[in-house]
């Protein structure tokens, strides 16, 4: 972690809180703060969860959000003061319940939201989605209009839609539409750890047709990404309910990341195109326009993707 970024997470109004601390990017996220300060805390499910196998337990929130069920995300008697949530379902080619999906992406983030604007919250930080924009991928910029086309995008840009409201009554939110993040602790049925996987073993997995593209971006950015927004919005830098595309600004086609893991790890022979096409495998190419976060949020990938796929594996010098 540089300099710089241990001196933002430090200057931010505490308590803070991390709902979904058990996730991917919320694991990332949660570890990041807690090596720098001691007054954050994460929300998980599951007190085993083994991204958090190392953290202190009394950092740790555990429970279950059900409906009908509020919670006034107290810790020790001191209201937080930055929140970041990362709550997510649906995401993931298996998670397929739609009455869950658009609960646990709206319905609980309005439930939330109604209990943090009775407090005296600074900062709240949300991760959006780019499938917000559905078939409208190649550059889309955060004031083009939402065309979803999946149930968990239309539950995505609804918590959105609902916080941009919420903003122009004065509730200090930001949402991040995140990009194809991955890095330390994704889910290894994922794209990206399979490839990992199986490269450190000199072979490819199965892949889908080589020119679909996505735009991956390295998990440690997106935390700073997160980091950048709590503090702007703390400073009053940011317009409450705005919102923030976090990509690279690069499509990266499924043959050039099998071109890159080729060389990064030795691979023989050539992939095989193999794998069933997802519903949002479309041709389009998929890749964030990066200009309002650079210019307003302060905030750009630094991350390559050769070396990300390094981090990633372990393969750090």
């Amino acid at each position: 972690m540089t300099p710089e970024m241990v001196g933002k997470i430090k200057s931010l109004p505490g308590p803070v809180l991390v709902l979904g601390a058990g996730g991917f990017v919320g694991a990332n996220l949660f570890r990041a703060l807690l090596a720098v300060r001691d007054d954050v805390y994460g929300t998980v499910t599951d007190p085993d969860n083994a991204r958090l196998a190392d953290i202190n337990p009394e950092r740790l929130l555990v429970g279950r959000f059900e409906r009908g069920y509020r919670n006034p995300l107290v810790a020790g008697g001191c209201s937080f003061k930055t929140v970041f949530n990362c709550i997510a379902y649906g995401g993931y080619s298996w998670q397929k319940d739609a009455d869950l999906i658009r609960w646990t992406n709206y319905e609980l983030t309005k439930s939330i939201v109604e209990d943090l604007a009775c407090s005296d919250i600074v900062a709240y930080v949300h991760a959006g989605s780019s499938s917000e924009y559905g078939e409208n991928v190649s550059g889309p910029r955060e004031d083009n209009h939402p065309t979803p086309n999946s149930v968990y995008a239309e539950s995505k840009a609804a918590a959105t839609t609902y916080l941009q409201h919420k903003g122009i009554g004065g509730f200090p939110c930001v949402t991040l539409r995140l990009f194809s993040v991955y890095g330390a602790f994704e889910d290894p049925k994922r794209l990206i750890p399979t490839l990992v996987e199986a490269g450190l073993r000199k072979a490819y997995p199965p892949l889908v047709n080589a020119n679909i593209s996505r735009d991956f971006v390295y998990v440690d950015d997106v935390v700073e990404a997160f980091v950048d927004a709590a503090s702007g919005l703390s400073t009053g830098r940011l317009t409450r309910g705005d919102v923030f595309n976090i990509g690279t600004g690069i499509a990266t086609t499924i043959g050039e990341l099998a071109a890159i893991a080729k060389n990064l790890f030795g691979i023989p022979g050539e992939p095989a195109y193999t794998m069933s096409a997802r519903d949002w495998d479309h041709g389009g190419k998929w890749y964030a326009d990066t200009a309002k976060a650079s210019s307003v949020l302060g905030w750009t990938a630094r991350t390559m993707l050769v070396d990300g796929l390094r981090k990633t594996a372990g393969l750090e010098p």
